[in-house]
């Protein structure tokens, strides 16, 4: 008799606080400027190195990218407007 061992479940990727935070700066700043543009672009490299080393136990990518894409533009734009 063979024993079938059972598949152990896989846990999903839990979502990145620091990367909904830094998406939720990003997006104010669009309204309120580089005073939020900083603090999203800072968060979103610190969830975008995390996410990357956490093997798949974290998920937020897209929203890290998006917090530090317009976290630049925002700041692009302050600092180049006239």
């Amino acid at each position: 008799m063979s024993e079938e061992s059972s598949p152990k479940a896989a846990t999903p990727p839990k979502q990145s606080v620091i990367a909904v935070v830094s998406g939720v700066l990003g997006l104010i700043s669009i309204f309120i400027g580089i005073f939020m543009a900083v603090p999203a672009v800072i968060l979103g490299h610190i969830a975008f190195v995390q996410i990357g080393q956490s093997a798949g136990k974290l998920k937020g990518r897209g929203m890290a990218i998006f917090a530090l894409l317009v976290g630049y533009i925002t700041i692009a734009m302050f600092v180049f407007r006239r």
